[in-house]
This record gives C-alpha cells, sequence and structure tokens, in this order.
C-alpha cells in the first residue's frame, strides 16, 4: 500500500446493500436477507433474471446439506432453473410442492421442478393432482389417494423450499391462462387478499384468506409450508411489496431475495 501497488476502496453500493439487507433481516425476522442490484429503468424481465440468478446462486450454497427441494411454480422459480449451474446430485430429491395448473406451461409447478431436478441431475417428483377442484368432495377424495399421501409426506420432508409470491390487483395477469383461478380474482381482492402463493390466496398479515375456492384447494395448507425448515422468497417489483410484507408477516418465509428498489420500498413504510 505504501508504494501504491495495493489500493483498498469501500464499494459504496454494495456496503448499502448489505445494510438493506440487514435492515430486513431484522425488521421482518428473517434468519437472512438478500438484495440484488438492479437499476430503476429495468423492466420487469430483467429484474427476475437478476433475482433468479441470485436465487441460483443461493442454492448452490445450500446444496451440500439439502436432501429434500421443494419447489413453487411461476415466472421466477423458471427463470431461476434455467439460472442453476448444472450439478451431480443423484440423491437429491426435487419435489413440486403445489397443485398442477392450467397456467403457461413453461412456468407451471411440474415444469419447474423437472427443469430444476435435470440441472442437478437429481429424482423429480411432480404433484399428480390439480391445484383447484370443481368440489370439496373431490378434494377430500383425492387427499385420500395413496400417490398424494405419499407426496405430501414428500413435501413434509423438505428440508429448503423456493417460492416467489404474486402481486393481486384488478389488472392482475398471473392466472389469465387458468380461468377458475383468474375468475375467482376479484372476490378474493374484495375479500382482502393482496397475494397469492401456491395456489394460496393470502391477506396483509400473511393469513389465508377463506373465499370461493376454500375447501377445493389440493396441496398443503400454509400452515404446513411453514414447518419446512428453510423457506426462500425470490420475488421483486415494487407492484408486489404488499404481498412480500404479507409473506414475510404471516411467517412463511426464512429468507427473502429482492431487488433494492422493492427493499427500499419495504423499509420506508411504518411496520
Amino acid at each position: 500500500r505504501k508504494r501504491g501497488l495495493v489500493r483498498i476502496t469501500l464499494a459504496p453500493d454494495q456496503l448499502a446493500r448489505m445494510q438493506l439487507a440487514k435492515a430486513l433481516g431484522a425488521r421482518f425476522g428473517l434468519a437472512e436477507a438478500f438484495v440484488v442490484p438492479v437499476s430503476e429503468s429495468a423492466d420487469a424481465v430483467t429484474r427476475r433474471r437478476a433475482l433468479a440468478r441470485a436465487g441460483a446462486q443461493f442454492l448452490v450454497q445450500r446444496l451440500a446439506t439439502t436432501k429434500v427441494l421443494g419447489v413453487a411454480s411461476g415466472r421466477t422459480m423458471a427463470a431461476l432453473g434455467e439460472e442453476m449451474a448444472e450439478a451431480h446430485r443423484p440423491d437429491l430429491h426435487v419435489v413440486q410442492v403445489a397443485g398442477s395448473s392450467l397456467g403457461d406451461e413453461v412456468t407451471s409447478p411440474e415444469t419447474c421442478t423437472l427443469l430444476m431436478a435435470s440441472k442437478l441431475s437429481a429424482r423429480g417428483f411432480n404433484f399428480h393432482a390439480p391445484a383447484v377442484v370443481t368440489s370439496r368432495a373431490l378434494r377430500d377424495a383425492l387427499h385420500q389417494e395413496p400417490t398424494l399421501v405419499r407426496h405430501f409426506e414428500r413435501i413434509r420432508s423438505c428440508d429448503l423450499v423456493l417460492f416467489s409470491v404474486g402481486d393481486l390487483t384488478a389488472d392482475t395477469t398471473w392466472a389469465e391462462s387458468d380461468q377458475l383461478m383468474h375468475s375467482v380474482v376479484p372476490d378474493y381482492i374484495a375479500l382482502g387478499a393482496v397475494g397469492v402463493m401456491i395456489s394460496r390466496f393470502i391477506g396483509q398479515q400473511g393469513e389465508e384468506i377463506a373465499g370461493p375456492l376454500s375447501g377445493r384447494q389440493v396441496g398443503p395448507r400454509l400452515t404446513a409450508f411453514q414447518q419446512i425448515p428453510e423457506r426462500i422468497c425470490v420475488a421483486g417489483g415494487l407492484e408486489k411489496t404488499n404481498a412480500i410484507k404479507a409473506v414475510m408477516a404471516g411467517g412463511c418465509a426464512t429468507h427473502l431475495i429482492t431487488d433494492t428498489m422493492t427493499a427500499e420500498k419495504l423499509l420506508g413504510e411504518d411496520p
């Protein structure tokens, strides 16, 4: 350093992100938070890619201690699968945690699960039932099927689960291709829902909102989901602020991976 050959400087932007991450963890009781640098002018696709890349890097750090990996669905999960580096973990089980839907086949839970399993050379286990059925009686019957009973056991055995949360507004487009889900969005908004995760509509405190689909959803309830030791929420974008806050208020996430603007918005509002 005296000769001028070595110079030590602080990177203000990186230091600021670390401070944001620590503040998020303290505010919302998270085990860890990670803040990804994303330009204010970045579009939704660029932001999603940056978050997915960070999620993939986080997963690499956890693979050595993970035996059963749970995977949800959505565009962020699909992007995360694409960003993952290939690995050889034939002993790893990758488990679909949400029921199947009629949505975009690229972002469906079964596709996301199998994509990640393929990248990791792991065993993939799909959830062989729809996320929502037409009657409570059919839901009850399906929950007694040995195949699904076994799959619920796999979900309960997850060490870590990757998921995102969808915002819920009057113009929401996340479920347009799944008419059954999309048709009830206005009803759930009127009932106080602010987001959706693993096909469950959630309110501001992260509670599951009772509504038109109650008793017809096939899949783990939020209380069961919360028993998974590590629950990594990968989500960002100012439009998702209320949904992300709800996830954390309800104790659904132990870790959060988000972008700078969203982190600042989350911390700028009253707790």
